[in-house]
């Protein structure tokens, strides 16, 4: 038995590579700069949701082929493993004196970290340092360098110490394996046994233990790889043909997958090995990674490959149905063809040959420039044992690796062997068609052809031997060679209104050794009788494809390769109808010229000619087909800035999310995990209650909404994987609560409100009413209060005016008497004082005369009598105090009067005065002791002093000054 299974295992170790040989897997590469995190990442997982996890320099790094996201572990340490549980839907980590556990928390909307350390003593913990996680009879088993520690899930660590340094860890149903640098054990949930027969490996450092077919698959650091056969209890080394290899660049981990196993490697990246096939690939910084370090090793559910480096992550597509045939920057790829074990490749820089089949190798496949082929080639034809190429310069006979020129030819399109005429081929260059003709390996231009004048790449010979040639701008041409192969004869033009609906982009294909015309409405057959092409609706249904023309070619088994700009696609022959796969090369369109030569075709395997070399598609091989699922992966909250309000975690229900009215502006970010190609996936979405329709497909994962009134909506969106074909949708419902004034307690208060408010109108309008009628009357009462109480003013007014006017009048009448008074009195007063001096004069006389005086004497004392009348009449101290008076009188009249015509004498203030008095010019002058004759000059003069107008009235002017 077991040296049948060493047979088989050996058969399968030495199976021979691909024909074709080497292939390079599609690469991507993230450094730091694209992850915004550590440059180290130690361990990889895939979570169930799709998203990739890494143990990061700087915490667990998760990507879901859209977003990179770190979060630190409880220290801020490496964390150094990582391993996501199904069943507990959790992402244990460890790192150094840190372990744990990430869940998602849709309370905080975030990854959220539960630290173990605390089940530890300061002992145990000490000693942590976490390489590897893996779950085992319902325990999370972390592996230290000294022990390996078992959680229950709950609330118990278990410890169980080893006595030498782990190096490596693997479970299976038997139990844990321990590898150490000088023993390995076992244990099955009681206690440490030591296992027998691994002897070899003492000494050796163990970077990988891998289950493999109820064995153990071990990886040694420099010594290669050893199988440990548990129930024979021998190891025995792993000898593959790539040993030399491992040993000599240092393995540093290893994953193994089905028949796959990976090696990463510390000097020379990573190597893949088919158990099965015996196929090799490396990867590596010769076949595009940036980095040979490879520190950690995960496949993903699609069978890809990540690669944890030293100073970055790398990504290799395995699964796929095609493969980039070199990494060499040889230009971009016209034709290929092989030849003589040869495998020429015709490119944008010259013509350039390999050995055949490609080498596996971790360098590059040699790839030499034939001599004399450097330039644009534009077609590779066989043609008896050679080839003949045609380049920008010309056309060429290259035979064993060797180029001769064809004399007469200009940069040729294309070149055709006509089956119909052995020995010759029908070219086209630069200047028109011209024939070739063959006579052993020599290539002779004898003519160019007649009748025909047009240039194109393009051509075909038809079954009946007749010609068919596409021109990219004009139409279809279909003409006959004469038997001499001089000139084209009965040349027929098909074209817009001539069997087709437009001119350009039509061409031409061979389905089982007949022509067809492919255009934008299907494939068309020639119908030689009517002599008109016509639309064949069965082979035009295989692909099912129109609006743009159709590029067919068949393989030699019979299938159909179709494509188109958007399109690829293989119909395989079954029985009598095809099986179309249209999703399995999609990746592969955008890297294809697509008008640029023809395909060539090596054992089931087509090489297609690309913008950045070759690219060799299977024809048997599919990728896996995994479901993978669009969910949305976060909705932000833009009303001020961006505010977290939703996170996916996976669960079996799917809860709606309720958002505040203050947070109604939403940007919704979903995602279908896609590594392979970043454009891959195309999103449709559609807000129920808000848009009208779905949003037509496009690459963009993120939809942003404005103020979104309240209510329930739900999103949808809806993915397509253009590389599987996959379609999925997701449902996220959502419901924008009202604001507070749109709450039913609100609107309870509102009718509350509106009700005290209509009552308090109501009463307001009441008492308004009530006041306005008490308002009314009151300024009723108050016009009759002010009516009265007016025409009380008045009446008082009145009778104060006429008490006012009979004082003025009294107080006139009072100064009239009063003057009069005055004036009797000074007059009465100075006329007392007269008669007294008089009386003591007559008295002196009277005694003069008595005592008989002399007569002089008595004559002298009459004389001074009348000189002291006349005297008291013309005295000024009697005017003074009559002024005085006068002034007390008549409001200081002769003041005012004085100050205001200082040139006014005293006769004038005198004359003044009386005709204040009204006295009359007799009166007057009676008191001036004058005539009237002399008054009347006074007043006269006295009207010219006071500047009186000769029509004004002088007493008049005098009584009102």
């Amino acid at each position: 038995m077991r040296t049948v299974f060493s047979l088989l295992l050996t058969f399968c170790m030495l199976l021979a590579p691909s024909p074709l040989g080497a292939q390079h897997l599609t690469l991507r590469n993230f450094d730091r700069h694209a992850y915004h995190a550590g440059t180290q990442n130690w361990s990889i997982a895939q979570g169930a949701d799709g998203r990739m996890l890494f143990g990061n320099a700087l915490g667990l790094l998760t990507f879901d082929g859209g977003q990179w996201n770190v979060y630190p572990n409880g220290n801020y340490s490496d964390v150094r493993a990582v391993f996501f549980d199904q069943e507990e839907n959790r992402i244990l980590v460890g790192g150094t004196k840190e372990l744990g556990y990430f869940q998602g928390s849709s309370r905080e909307n975030k990854l959220v970290y539960h630290s173990l350390k605390h089940l530890l003593s300061n002992q145990d913990l000490n000693e942590v340092e976490v390489w590897n996680i893996c779950r085992w009879r319902g325990y999370a088993v972390f592996q230290n360098k000294t022990s390996i520690l078992l959680w229950d899930f709950k609330d118990k660590m278990k410890v169980v110490r080893v006595p030498h340094r782990i190096e490596s860890m693997a479970t299976d149903e038997r139990g844990i394996l321990i590898v150490c640098n000088e023993k390995a054990y076992s244990y099955q949930g009681q206690q440490l046994v030591e296992l027998k027969g691994l002897e070899p490996l003492y000494g050796k450092n163990v970077r990988s233990a891998l289950p493999y077919h109820g064995n153990y698959l071990l990886a040694t650091e420099e010594d290669g790889l050893f199988l440990y056969l548990p129930r024979e209890q021998r190891t025995v080394a792993f000898e593959l043909d790539i040993s030399s290899f491992l040993k000599k660049n240092q393995i540093f981990c290893a994953a193994i997958l089905d028949e796959t196993l990976a090696i990463g490697t510390i000097r020379n990246g990573l190597v893949l090995r088919n158990l099965q096939t015996g196929r090799t690939d490396y990867v590596n910084s010769a076949h595009g990674l940036e980095e040979n370090t490879v520190l950690a090793i995960g496949f993903d559910r699609q069978h890809n490959i990540w690669m944890g480096l030293n100073n970055g992550i790398a990504y290799a597509l395995t699964s796929g149905s095609y493969y980039k045939l070199l990494n060499n920057h040889i230009g971009s790829g016209c034709a290929s063809a092989l030849m003589d074990d040869r495998l020429y490749l015709g490119t944008s820089q010259g013509l350039f040959v390999a050995g055949y089949p490609l080498k596996n190798g971790p360098t590059q496949e040699e790839v030499r420039l034939v001599d004399g082929m450097n330039g644009q080639v534009w077609c590779l034809t066989p043609a008896d044992g050679y080839l003949i190429c045609g380049t920008d310069h010309g056309a060429f006979v290259i035979d064993k690796g060797k180029s001769q020129r064809i004399k007469g030819a200009l940069g040729t399109l294309q070149v055709v062997p006509l089956r119909h005429h052995p020995g010759y081929l029908l070219g086209c260059d630069y200047e028109g068609f011209f024939i070739l003709s063959q006579t052993g390996a020599r290539v002779t231009l004898t003519h160019r052809l007649k009748g025909f004048p047009e240039i194109s790449g393009k051509i075909l010979e038809d079954s009946d031997g007749s010609i068919w040639v596409s021109h990219w701008q004009k139409g279809i041409y279909h003409f006959r060679l004469s038997s001499d192969l001089l000139k084209a004869e009965q040349v027929e033009y098909f074209h817009e209104g001539n069997g087709l609906l437009v001119d350009n982009l039509n061409t031409i294909c061979r389905i089982k050794n007949r022509v067809y015309v492919s255009s934008v409405d299907g494939l068309h057959q020639y119908d030689a009788k009517r002599r008109q092409l016509e639309l064949n609706k069965d082979i035009s249904s295989i692909f099912n494809k129109y609006g743009s023309p159709l590029t067919i070619y068949e393989t030699p088994e019979g299938d159909l390769w179709a494509y188109t700009v958007g399109f690829m696609a293989l119909a395989q022959r079954k029985g009598k109808g095809y099986v179309v796969d249209n999703v399995s090369y999609n990746g592969m369109i955008d890297n294809l010229q697509m008008s640029m030569g023809d395909p060539s075709f090596l054992e089931r395997q087509t090489i297609f000619n690309g913008l950045d070399g070759f690219y060799v598609a299977f024809h048997d091989e599919h990728p896996m087909k995994y479901e993978s699922k669009v969910y949305v992966r976060r909705i932000y909250s833009t009303n001020e800035g961006d505010s977290l309000v939703y996170m996916y975690f996976p669960q079996k229900e799917q809860q709606p999310l309720r958002v505040a009215h203050g947070q109604n502006s939403l940007r919704i970010e979903f995602i279908m995990p896609e590594y392979r190609d970043p454009q891959a996936v195309a999103y449709s979405y559609w807000l129920e209650g808000y848009d009208k329709a779905w949003s037509s497909p496009q690459v963009v994962n993120n939809k942003e909404y404005k103020h979104l009134p309240k209510g329930i909506y739900t999103f949808h969106v809806k993915a397509l994987n253009r590389l599987t074909g996959q379609e999925d949708e997701f449902q996220q419902r959502i419901e924008i609560l009202p604001a507070w004034y749109e709450t039913w307690w609100a609107y309870l208060i509102y009718i509350i409100l509106l009700g005290l408010t209509v009552y308090a109108l109501a009463k307001y309008q009441k008492a308004r009413y009530n006041d306005k009628l008490r308002r009314v009357k009151k300024e009723q009462e108050r016009q009759l209060r002010e009516q009265e109480r007016e025409f009380q003013i008045q009446q008082a007014q009145q009778e104060k005016e006429l008490a006012l006017l009979r004082n003025e009048q009294l107080n006139i009448q009072l100064k009239h008497k009063a003057s009069q008074l005055a004036d009797s009195t000074i007059n009465l007063v100075r006329k007392n004082e007269m008669l007294q001096e008089i009386d003591q004069s007559m008295f002196e006389l009277s005694e003069g005369v008595k005592h008989d005086e002399a007569k002089p004497a008595i004559q002298k004392r009459i004389k001074d009598i009348r000189r002291g009348i006349d005297m008291n009449m013309s005295d000024d101290s009697n005017w003074q105090k009559f002024e005085e008076n006068f002034n007390l009188v008549y409001d200081n009249f002769m003041q005012k009067l004085t100050e205001q015509f200082p040139d006014l004498k005293m006769n004038d203030r005198k004359l003044c005065a009386y005709l204040r008095m009204n006295l009359s010019s007799k009166e007057i002058a009676s008191l001036m002791n004058c005539s009237e004759r002399s008054i009347e000059t006074a007043r006269y003069r006295l009207r010219k002093k006071l500047a009186l107008d000769q029509g004004d009235n002088l007493v008049a002017f005098l009584q009102k000054y």
